[in-house]
């Protein structure tokens, strides 16, 4: 499985949304975890849909000038289970379309 993570370090200017794209294109990830976007959620999941279209999708808002999480899969591998935020972090229960298996991000 691959998975990409990067601390972006603010996702708002959109070189970074069209670099993150460009990322997703080329590696081809099942999984993407982005940190410090400095985004409030609806602003992540909006850029979410600009960089990758097929993918589910959760967010945990900035908090000032720091922090702001997101969590993108492909919705050709995985359902969402469950999913549980808090201030400072996000987990996603995914289960594997074409089999049991569960996996925990």
């Amino acid at each position: 499985m691959k998975v990409i993570s990067c601390n972006i370090r603010g996702l708002g200017n959109p070189a970074k949304i069209l670099a993150v794209r460009n990322i997703i294109k080329q590696e081809s990830p099942l999984v993407v975890f982005l940190q410090e976007t400095k985004l409030k959620e609806a602003k992540v999941l909006k850029a979410a849909r600009n960089f990758w279209r097929d993918s589910s999708r959760l967010a945990q808002s900035s908090r000032g000038a720091s922090r702001g999480l997101g969590i993108f899969w492909s919705n050709k591998y995985f359902t969402l289970v469950e999913e549980r935020k808090m201030k400072s972090w996000i987990m996603a229960l995914l289960k594997e379309r074409d089999s049991r298996e569960r996996i925990s991000l």
